[in-house]
């Protein structure tokens, strides 16, 4: 996916929703940071964003928007990528803190929606709990091309709650590659 799909995704999900505060939380966004460009493939093969928002209680936002753009969708047939409508909630092994680390989008292409994107290494902490091959995988990629810091994943999964104590084991496993 490139910014400028993600863009048109996020636009679609802002004027299906009425609501500007859109949230891109999975692999997709990492694009909040880095150009296309400046990425390993792996970080952009993804045809699908994540996309929840800041204020859907009742998750009928997500809802609408998988429904309109998500997979199968004519906004998929049509533009090759799609979004799957998620509950903010569904991110659950995101480090204390995340919401003060969102960035914002500099570029204006995604107007009248006012992204937010997780912070790379609070994607990354998320994407090692999910602990799926993909994530691994992606993480990987950023690492090696440094565009993560292993000291500050460290630092990151330090954060997360006892309750996942085997996450930031097995976070810490993974990480055990990489030099300090």
């Amino acid at each position: 996916m490139t910014r400028d799909e993600l863009a048109h995704l996020l636009r679609a999900a802002c004027t299906i929703t009425g609501d500007r505060d859109v949230l891109v939380v999975g692999s997709q966004s990492i694009l909040g940071t880095f150009d296309e460009a400046d990425l390993p493939p792996t970080a952009t093969a993804s045809i699908e964003a994540d996309i929840a928002f800041l204020d859907d209680a009742d998750r009928s936002k997500a809802d609408d928007v998988e429904g309109a753009i998500g997979e199968l969708s004519a906004f998929h047939q049509t533009n090759g990528v799609y979004a799957e409508g998620v509950h903010i909630d569904t991110a659950i092994y995101l480090p204390p803190g995340w919401r003060d680390r969102l960035i914002s989008w500099p570029l204006r292409a995604a107007a009248p929606a006012d992204p937010r994107f997780l912070e790379p290494h609070d994607l990354a902490v998320a994407k090692l709990g999910a602990r799926r091959e993909k994530d691994l995988v992606f993480v990987d990629a950023l690492i090696q091309a440094n565009l993560l810091n292993p000291t500050v994943l460290r630092e990151r999964c330090a954060l997360l709650p006892e309750k996942h104590a085997l996450v930031r084991r097995r976070v810490s496993g993974f990480l055990a590659n990489y030099s300090k």
